[in-house]
């Protein structure tokens, strides 16, 4: 992994990225060379820029980027420097935000690099550095990027057998539904790799305005419940449908051909003395033909199932009269609020997990092939087969002695594959039991419908 090359950009109060930062692996400087794009010359020189993001001070203003993401960059960065910024074009990535802390988990444990290998590959990242304890950032996953907002979620390594899974954007904090998706695939595999969820924090650092243009440009996000965009050429009778469907009153005088204007209706929905919400219909900023609805919230947050429904009402209202619909967002919820039951939360104990065999499957299941399948194997059922979020399916314990656990995990990955993971700690179980168990799986999958593809056998201990 000596040519594993890593990017950050660093953003400030310029227009689009600051500068950027590469980190390359080498033999000497401590294994590894820092240096910082000079776009003037286009060559790279020796800085301490990631140093200082490591020591906590700049943690605000740094954020990786991809290879293909700093190639642009470079591009980019170029191109200002001999025609100005404001001239470039648009840049490759958002600047002039700070960086912000949407949802980080915190995981204790020793992490091998099969351990760490398996977290980027089930959690879509890509690597950054090997497993080497004077490392920080280990793996990356770019969720968003345009010139609106950016979602980075990546893993990084702190100290004492501290690891950290965060959830970084930069001027529109990723919603409810994100941080959901991300949760059901987290908590499952901190079990399977036996590491213990020390805390899990939700909206600790804002995403800052760095420059006059992005403060003028502020979006109360924090006021925000729902926000739906859609597009369309408004016209004086769609605009009365939708005041008469979603009960919103006009500003009086109100002409369409006056583009300049941004409010064009506002009331409040049904509330109850805990909540107040008020629905807005506003045009775009730049484009007479964007629409959005904002539903703003006063006191504690509405049920679900009040959200749900006056979603379904502004969806039904705005496709009546024509309009097109492109995206949401839905506020995180403050606190963890999980829509089905968390995974049991690991036990921390002083043995390190091992992986002793695992099996992937060929085939898909349906709901009634899969209890089937994990009845078969004496696996406790848990988990939705309709829910995409999922990757946990249950698990059978074999054994069950203090920090001796053997434990036999089914599970699904982001592709839709399924698999079948043998772990234990401290002691493996004899070879029998494995022989047993890899005979038994095939047995299930054949009834099942399905085959078992491949197989992997892990040296104890590794």
């Amino acid at each position: 992994m000596a040519d594993l090359v890593s990017y950050y950009v660093e953003t400030t109060s310029a227009p689009g990225p600051g500068s950027l930062y590469r980190r390359s692996l080498t033999e000497g400087y401590g294994g590894r060379v820092d240096a910082c794009f000079v776009p003037g010359k286009g060559t790279w020189r020796i800085h301490g820029g990631p140093v200082k993001d490591e020591d906590g001070r700049a943690d605000n203003d740094f954020y990786g980027v991809h290879p293909d993401e700093a190639e642009r960059v470079i591009a980019w960065l170029r191109r200002a420097s001999e025609v100005g910024r404001r001239h470039a074009g648009p840049p490759p990535v958002l600047g002039e935000w700070s960086v912000g802390r949407a949802w980080v988990v915190e995981l204790k444990g020793s992490l091998s690099e099969q351990a760490v290998a398996t977290i980027l590959s089930r959690l879509g990242m890509t690597r950054r550095a090997h497993a080497d304890p004077r490392e920080r950032d280990f793996g990356l996953r770019v969720l968003h990027s345009d010139m609106e907002y950016r979602w980075n979620f990546d893993l990084y390594h702190a100290h004492n057998e501290r690891w950290f899974l965060r959830l970084l954007y930069l001027r529109r904090t990723p919603d409810e539904r994100v941080i959901q998706r991300l949760r059901d695939q987290v908590h499952p595999l901190a079990v399977e790799l036996g590491l213990e969820i020390v805390q899990e924090q939700v909206a600790t650092q804002k995403s800052w305005p760095l420059s006059d243009r992005a403060r003028r440009e502020i979006r109360g996000d924090e006021e925000w419940l729902l926000v739906m965009w859609f597009h369309g050429q408004m016209t004086e009778v769609m605009l009365r449908t939708l005041h008469r469907r979603l009960n919103l009153e006009a500003e009086w005088g109100a002409d369409l051909d006056e583009i300049w204007k941004l409010e064009w209706g506002i009331g409040y929905l049904p509330n109850d003395t805990r909540f107040r919400a008020q629905l807005r219909l506003r045009r775009g900023f730049n484009d007479e033909n964007a629409w959005r609805f904002e539903i703003g919230l006063e006191g504690v947050r509405p049920p679900d199932s009040d959200i749900d429904r006056w979603r379904d009402e502004i969806m039904a209202a705005s496709r009546e009269v024509g309009l097109v619909y492109e995206r949401d967002w839905l506020a995180p919820r403050p606190m963890p609020n999980r829509r089905t039951p968390p995974a049991t939360r690991p036990v921390r104990t002083s043995a390190q997990v091992y992986v002793l065999y695992q099996a992937y499957l060929d085939g898909q299941f349906t709901a009634a092939t899969l209890d089937e399948f994990r009845d078969a194997l004496g696996i406790h059922r848990r988990g939705r087969i309709d829910n995409d979020a999922e990757q946990f399916y249950g698990d059978r314990v074999l054994r069950d002695e203090d920090h001796r656990l053997v434990r036999l995990m089914l599970a699904r990955t982001f592709d839709g594959d399924w698999y079948l993971s043998l772990s234990y700690q401290d002691m493996p179980p004899d070879q029998d039991t494995v022989d047993q168990m890899a005979r038994d799986i095939h047995a299930a999958a054949a009834r099942g419908g399905l085959t078992v593809g491949r197989e992997q056998h892990f040296p104890p201990g590794r």
